[in-house]
């Protein structure tokens, strides 16, 4: 019997982005499959997965036990800044902006998530262009994506 496609969905899913944000050509990006530890924490371009939820169903169609399992994951884009100004701030969401491209195309791309799924898609994100933190202005990028599997 299958089990939940949940571990090997965020494994995937990390490996997936990674090798897609290699093929745009956009560099020094850290791709992890959990959030960063407070003490762990630098200001470097990330993309992080967070808390994945699920729902199964019974599969109406086809052999009994059979479920249909729904995944829906958290992604974050963090791309921060140095100083305080307004072309800083507007640098940090345009390497954002870019970041979160390579992670759509990433999704379009391999709609089965190297088959764990058979699909997944950008459900819904969010820009927050007035995130600052301590040092600066952070280019952010919220998302969630959801994924359908059979298992």
């Amino acid at each position: 019997m299958t089990t939940s496609r949940l571990k090997t969905l965020r494994t995937n899913l990390v490996t997936d982005i990674q090798t897609q944000l290699t093929a745009d050509g956009v560099t020094d990006v850290t791709v992890t499959p959990y959030p960063v530890l407070a003490d762990q924490w630098t200001r470097e371009d990330r993309v992080w997965l967070g808390t994945i939820t699920g729902e199964q169903e019974p599969l109406t169609q086809g052999p009994n036990g059979k479920r249909e399992e729904t995944l829906t994951v958290e992604l974050t884009v963090y791309a921060p800044t140095f100083g305080g100004t307004e072309e800083e701030q507007a640098a940090g969401e345009g390497r954002a902006e870019t970041i979160f491209a390579s992670v759509e195309t990433a999704v379009r791309t391999d709609i089965t998530v190297n088959n764990t799924v058979f699909d997944v898609n950008v459900e819904s994100y969010e820009s927050n262009p007035a995130y600052v933190d301590a040092d600066g202005p952070v280019g952010m990028f919220t998302a969630e994506l959801v994924a359908e599997a059979h298992i």
